[in-house]
């Protein structure tokens, strides 16, 4: 590995980890290496305290999704980059406007119907409180903001030299039928401008990157 590649750490989705796919963007290694991942976790979900003893829950989980959720519960992404301390570090907010997070017991998890809903996981726990952003972002917005801030610290204190990213992608949803194309849209515009805007006064200045932006 040369000594000149960007490290790069990604808190995010698809959206920001296809940016170091070879079969997207062949020649990335040239420039950067990945040394440290967290797929599918709201920022929500990243800044709330760990969740242990999971393990028999969700053991019926292959192997990825069940290490995307021990990882979620865990909170290990801040952890880990205390000790990595990666010089660009990448977040985007699929997570937290495609799930969300649930209250359970003192913390809050990412909601993610993907993995944990194909589980024993939420049958295994009462009590449990939904919160998506879809369903009320005025509420959902200043937990976002407070967690966001939070994130933001101790990568800050852990490496004061970080770039920054939060990589504003939007999600969308296509309809294909046999003669191709026949509807499409963005969905959740708003909901990501209001997730987007939280950056402000967060990151701004000091990220020393433009609102929108993706790895060059």
């Amino acid at each position: 590995m040369s000594m000149g590649l960007h490290r790069v750490a990604i808190h995010g989705s698809c959206v920001s980890r296809d940016n170091f796919n070879t079969q997207f963007n062949a020649d990335y290694k040239d420039r950067y290496t990945v040394t440290l991942l967290q797929n599918q976790s709201s920022i929500v979900s990243s800044a709330a305290p760990p969740l242990s003893g999971i393990e028999d829950q969700i053991s019926e989980l292959n192997d990825w999704s069940r290490t995307t959720v021990l990882n979620d519960c865990s909170k290990n992404f801040l952890s880990r980059y205390r000790e990595s301390k990666e010089g660009i570090v990448i977040f985007d907010n699929f997570a937290d406007v495609r799930f969300g997070y649930s209250e359970i017991l003192d913390t809050r998890v990412t909601h993610n119907v993907w993995q944990i809903g194909s589980s024993r996981f939420e049958q295994n726990f009462k009590g449990i409180k939904d919160h998506k952003p879809t369903d009320n972002i005025r509420a959902y917005l200043p937990v976002y903001r407070k967690s966001l801030k939070h994130v933001i610290k101790i990568i800050r204190r852990a490496n004061p030299e970080a770039i920054i990213i939060l990589n504003c992608a939007r999600a969308a949803s296509d309809e294909v039928g046999e003669a191709g194309l026949t509807r499409g849209k963005i969905q959740d515009v708003a909901l990501q401008r209001g997730l987007g805007g939280a950056r402000q006064g967060l990151l701004g200045d000091r990220s020393g990157m433009p609102s929108h932006h993706g790895v060059p």
